[in-house]
């Protein structure tokens, strides 16, 4: 039988999920199933917000208003019309190099955006690095 120690890094380690730093997770994170309700294809790295189903790539008018942020967890494709559960991370640090701004244009300075939207992911939780 395993000790109350070895039980609480388990349940601990199921809330808060420390993945291998990679070049989105900078640190500990934590994350959750939900419904996208956007087609197409979606990287990981995904600014994503709350819409009226579901959630849907974050925009640049929404991002302020919005109930809620997460970063989609990895690479998926939705058709035409359909929805997916997907894993989302809801906090955590996060480098910001990777997070993928739908609303961002070939030639926009990335460093500038995400440090336009700083102040608004940390208030959901979301750090940058």
């Amino acid at each position: 039988m395993a000790d109350e120690l070895t039980y609480y890094r388990r349940a601990l380690h199921q809330v808060y999920e420390t993945p291998v730093r990679d070049e989105l997770v900078q640190d500990w994170v934590t994350r959750d199933m939900i419904e996208l309700t956007a087609s197409g294809e979606h990287k990981r790295g995904l600014l994503l917000m709350t819409g009226t189903e579901g959630f849907i790539p974050a925009t640049s008018a929404g991002l302020a208003t919005a109930k809620e942020l997460c970063i989609l967890c990895g690479d998926t494709e939705i058709p035409e019309g359909q929805k997916a559960a997907v894993y989302a991370y809801f906090s955590g640090t996060f480098k910001g190099s990777s997070i993928i701004l739908s609303w961002e244009a070939e030639g926009d300075d990335h460093e500038a955006m995400i440090e336009g939207v700083r102040e608004t992911l940390r208030q959901h939780n979301i750090l940058v690095k």
